[in-house]
């Protein structure tokens, strides 16, 4: 399950399938993250602040800075997790 760059909601939904097996509690914490940004949620903030990285430290502010709520909503329909 290793996670290289991905940038499409069908190569999200297939990475958390494989997430879903492998690291079922990880799971249960992005899709939880992901309704909440499904909704204009930030995902709630970061463990930690990423070395060199002065913005916002929430879940959408790093890795999510230009995705829309459909996106996250897409996801999640996918994984039949609505």
């Amino acid at each position: 399950m290793a996670m290289t760059f991905i940038d499409t909601a069908p190569e999200f939904i297939e990475y958390l399938k494989e997430m879903k097996v492998e690291a079922p509690h990880k799971y249960r914490h992005v899709v939880k993250q992901y309704e909440d940004m499904s909704n204009g949620g930030d995902g709630g903030r970061l463990g930690s602040r990423p070395p060199g990285y002065t913005g916002k430290t929430t879940c959408r502010e790093f890795n999510f800075p230009n995705k829309r709520d459909r996106f996250f909503r897409d996801i999640l329909a996918g994984l039949d997790e609505v």
